[in-house]
């Protein structure tokens, strides 16, 4: 039986929030490596890593360059909505043995501030990092 996927290149683009080199150190042999090893003989697959930023997953997303994007939440989350992607699996982090299934934020004001409570964010004008900071102005 024949697959559309069959004798081809995969491309892999992630988010590469720490740099190109810190990417392909971390995901790289997972990406790469072990993929292409396992897929190689029955499939004749081979996996590339491309490290991409915030806008480039975008830019390589709307030309549909990319087979697959391995992203963060919020930018997964910016994809969705834009441009229509699905997920087909999702990441779950551990520390110190405990699943890590939410993320939080903190909103930090001066102590001079009228602002003590989430009621009082009500038509206050905020600052944020980015729009594509993990959490910002989500």
């Amino acid at each position: 039986r024949y697959s559309l996927w069959q004798d081809c290149r995969v491309q892999i683009g992630g988010l590469a929030n720490q740099g190109a080199e810190a990417f392909q150190r971390g995901f790289g042999p997972t990406f790469e490596t072990y993929l292409t090893e396992v897929l190689q003989t029955t499939s004749r697959l081979e996996f590339e890593a491309i490290p991409l930023s915030f806008a480039q997953s975008f830019d390589l997303g709307r030309q549909k360059q990319l087979d697959f994007v391995f992203t963060n939440p919020t930018e997964y989350t910016c994809l969705m909505v834009e441009l229509d992607v699905t997920a087909i699996a999702s990441l779950v982090n551990f520390r110190k043995g405990f699943a890590l299934d939410r993320y939080a934020g903190v909103i930090i004001t001066s102590r001079d501030s009228n602002i003590t409570s989430l009621g009082d964010l009500q038509d206050a004008h905020i600052q944020a990092v980015a729009i594509s900071g993990l959490g910002a102005m989500q």
